[in-house]
C-alpha cells in the first residue's frame, strides 16, 4: 500500500497517496492530485521489476525489455506480478490549499458553467472534483459537493476559485494542509468494509447542463428507492490536461488521454441481493455518457477543431472497473500491439483478471 511509503515520505515533503495500492495505481494508468503538472504516474515510471508467466524475474524501462515497459504502462497486470517500481521524483515546496464545499442544488447550472470553463483554463495548478454524494445532515438524497485543491499558497488558491467560492456553501474543510494530508482528504468517503462498485466515462466539454441533471436526478431517485444505497455517488474530474496529452497516445498502453474529464459512478451498499441492481445501475450511467462523448467528440472532429491524442482516446479510465471488458474497448489504437506482446509474454493467459488481450 501507499501508506508505508506516504509515512517514509512525509519527513521529505513529499508524497503519494494514502489508501490506494501501489501496482493497481500505476500500472492502470494513475491520476492524481499532481497529474496537471507533471502527467500520469506511468509518465513518472523509470522501470518496473516482474515475475513473468515463465517464471523469469526482468526489469522492464526504456533501456531493457522496452515492449514490456510499453504494455506496462497501462497495462501492467496482464503481463506479469510486479513487484517494485522505481519513480521520478518531484520537489513539493511548501503546503497545498484544499476545501470540501457542499453547495445548494440550484448552484448547479453555476458549476457546470465554471467547469467547463476550468478545463479551457487548465491551470496545471489546479484540480477539482464535483459531484453528487449524500452528506451526513443533508437528508437522504445526494448532494452537490465540490472539492477544489491548489498547489500554492491559499491567497492564490482563493482568487483562483473565486468564482466558486462566492456561492452559498457549507465549508467542511478549508485551508491550508502538507501534501501529505492532503491525500488522506477523501479517505472518510471511501469506509472500508462495505460493497462497492466504480464504472468509469468521459465527458467531452462543454458538458450540457442537462445530461448532469439527468444524472442528478436518477440518482437521487436511486438513493430514495435504495436506502441501502444511499451513499453511492457520481464525482466529475476535472484534471487540466496539457501535460497528459502532450504524450502521444501510442507511447504507452495507455489508451486514455484526452482534452475531456473523467467520470466515476461510485455505487456504495452492503446488502448482497443489491449487487446486481447497483454494478446494473452504474454500467447503465457510464455506457449513456459514454455515447453522449463518442456523439460530442465526433462533432468536434467533423469541425476540425480536435487534436490527435484526443481523437484516439477512449473515453473511460480502466483502472474504474474496465476489468472484464474486451482489451479492444480498452485500449483502442494501442490493442494489436498488445495482443501481440500478451502473446509472446503470456500464452496461456494466467495473467486475466484486467481486461482481456486475447
Amino acid at each position: 500500500m501507499w501508506f508505508n511509503a506516504n509515512l517514509n515520505l512525509k519527513c521529505t515533503d513529499r508524497s503519494v497517496e494514502y489508501d490506494t495500492g501501489v501496482g493497481g495505481l500505476t500500472l492502470g494508468g494513475g491520476y492524481g492530485y499532481l497529474t496537471p503538472a507533471h502527467g500520469l504516474a506511468i509518465d513518472n515510471l523509470i522501470s518496473v521489476d516482474y515475475v513473468l508467466a515463465d517464471g523469469k524475474i526482468v526489469t522492464a524501462s526504456d533501456v531493457e525489455n522496452q515492449d514490456l515497459f510499453w504494455a506496462a504502462r497501462g497495462a501492467g497486470a496482464s503481463f506479469g506480478i510486479a513487484t517494485s517500481f522505481v519513480y521520478r521524483a518531484h520537489d513539493q515546496k511548501g503546503p497545498v490549499w484544499a476545501a470540501m464545499l457542499r453547495l445548494d442544488i440550484h448552484h448547479l447550472p453555476a458549476m457546470v458553467v465554471y467547469g467547463n470553463q476550468f478545463l479551457e483554463i487548465c491551470e496545471e495548478k489546479s484540480m477539482m472534483f464535483t459531484g453528487f454524494v449524500k452528506i451526513p445532515g443533508f437528508g437522504n438524497g445526494p448532494s452537490l459537493m465540490s472539492i477544489l485543491f491548489y498547489n500554492g499558497p491559499e491567497d492564490a488558491a482563493k482568487s483562483f476559485y473565486a468564482d466558486v467560492l462566492k456561492l452559498d456553501s457549507t465549508v467542511l474543510k478549508m485551508g491550508e494542509v502538507p501534501f501529505s494530508a492532503m491525500n488522506t482528504y477523501l479517505n472518510d468517503s471511501m469506509a472500508h468494509d462495505l460493497r462497492r462498485s466504480v464504472k468509469g466515462s468521459v465527458y467531452m466539454p462543454p458538458m450540457e447542463l442537462s445530461s448532469i441533471e439527468t444524472i442528478y436526478r436518477e440518482l437521487n431517485e436511486f438513493a430514495l428507492e435504495y436506502q441501502d444505497a444511499s451513499m453511492s455517488g457520481v464525482l466529475i474530474e476535472y484534471i487540466p490536461f496539457k501535460n497528459v496529452i502532450k504524450v502521444p497516445q501510442t507511447a504507452t498502453a495507455f489508451a486514455n488521454r484526452g482534452a475531456y474529464a473523467n467520470v466515476a459512478f461510485v455505487m456504495t451498499w452492503t446488502k448482497e441481493e443489491l449487487d446486481d441492481i447497483c454494478r446494473g445501475k452504474a454500467r447503465l450511467w457510464a455506457s449513456r455518457l459514454q455515447e453522449e462523448f463518442q456523439k460530442a467528440r465526433s462533432a468536434v472532429v467533423d469541425a476540425s477543431g480536435l487534436d490527435s491524442v484526443t481523437q484516439d482516446g477512449i473515453g473511460e479510465y480502466m483502472n474504474y472497473d474496465g476489468l472484464g471488458s474486451h482489451g479492444d474497448k480498452m485500449f483502442g489504437i494501442n490493442y494489436p500491439r498488445l495482443k501481440e506482446l500478451k502473446l509472446r509474454y503470456d500464452p496461456q493467459n494466467r495473467f486475466n483478471k484486467g481486461p482481456q488481450l486475447i
